[in-house]
């Protein structure tokens, strides 16, 4: 059958066309990647809220205890303050910062603290008690990576203390090390425990956890960084760096308030001491309350305890801001004050001897 020729013109017009067609959608499809319509969000870095906290307990924690350590961070933050109303845990460390994605991120805060490292005989046969000064503190390093809804970081904690010693054991003191590192990845709003080492001391076990919180926080969002610690009392940090004759700049607590939460700490400290919970410091128990310089012969009942700590606060504040001198004892221990005079003294007392002696030989003459 031949074709007619209206049909064979008709082809070439149908080719054209569908070139065409192709054609176009090749330049439209191209243009579209190239117009930037869709957000690159590689550029896009996200400001990230880190909460990192440092768990102790007296003994191990329960299946049930634990499983409520990881899951959404407010129910997390409940359940540890619970755990804390019940003498369960406390709270060592809290660490709260606010981040920017891919950056690594750093928080210090330490004192240097002088420890005991042994006893010296002096050429005239007293002891002397040599002490050195050590840098105790937290570091905590971190650096974190936003993935949808899940994010990665990369934790380094690190915890240097010294190590308890009774006002009556004159061993060299040390100190202790605790570090974790580690990567994990954790949704946002959510807290995990991702990590827990127990320690055993003497006749306590103790259990140590890291609970770490992250949250994506929107573009508006404020950045701060904050830190908590048990370890000792947070005023005396901010105390310290008031200039030498003045109080305590504005927005401090007041010192009742510093007072409540002194002896609120003096609580924790001696609950923690009084193992066999009878109310009362034993002289086994007094070591347990750590190197404060309590010179009381136990029994120490509580009420002694707080009212010593309070007190020594009270002393040491009126040592730093000028109005008097700080007779706590919370620095190192000291000889007792010797009687030591100089060339001075003894050319000042010659002196004043010299005239009396003339003044005497002139009256034994004239009597004569």
């Amino acid at each position: 059958m031949v074709a007619s020729p209206a049909c064979s013109s008709i082809r070439p017009g149908i080719v054209m066309n569908l070139r065409s067609l192709v054609a176009s959608a090749c330049i439209l499809f191209t243009a579209g990647l190239l117009s930037g319509e869709e957000p690159e969000e590689s550029d896009i870095k996200h400001s990230l809220r880190i909460q990192v906290l440092l768990v102790e307990s007296p003994g191990k924690l329960d299946e049930e205890s634990r499983r409520q350590l990881s899951g959404p961070a407010e129910k997390v933050m409940s359940a540890l303050s619970k755990l804390e109303r019940e003498e369960k845990a406390a709270i060592i460390n809290h660490v709260d910062m606010t981040v920017l994605e891919e950056c690594e991120s750093m928080l210090q805060i330490g004192e240097s603290v002088a420890i005991r490292t042994g006893t010296v005989r002096l050429g005239s046969g007293r002891e002397q008690t040599s002490y050195q000064d050590v840098n105790t503190g937290t570091i905590v390093q971190l650096k974190s990576k936003v993935s949808g809804q899940q994010v990665l970081v990369d934790l380094d904690f690190s915890k240097s203390t010294v190590q308890p010693r009774g006002e009556q054991d004159e061993a060299p003191q040390g100190t202790s090390q605790l570090t974790h590192q580690t990567t994990f990845q954790i949704k946002d709003g959510n807290a995990l425990a991702v990590g827990g080492m127990m320690q055993q001391s003497d006749d306590q076990r103790t259990e140590f956890l890291f609970v770490v919180a992250a949250d994506i926080l929107e573009s508006s969002s404020v950045q701060v960084m904050k830190f908590q610690s048990s370890s000792r009392p947070p005023i005396r940090a901010g105390m310290a760096m008031a200039p030498r004759g003045r109080g305590p700049s504005s927005g401090r607590p007041s010192q009742e308030e510093i007072r409540k939460r002194m002896g609120s700490f003096a609580e924790t400290m001696f609950d923690r001491a009084d193992v066999n919970k009878d109310g009362v410091i034993s002289k086994d128990e007094v070591a347990k309350l750590g190197p404060r310089n309590y010179r009381a012969e136990p029994p120490v009942t509580k009420d002694q305890y707080v009212e010593w700590m309070t007190s020594k606060l009270a002393a040491g504040q009126r040592g730093i801001s000028g109005r008097g001198s700080a007779t706590s004892g919370v620095g190192r221990p000291t000889a007792p004050p010797q009687d030591r005079r100089g060339a001075s003294d003894n050319n000042e007392e010659k002196s004043k001897t010299e005239p009396e002696t003339k003044e005497q030989e002139a009256a034994d003459t004239d009597n004569k």
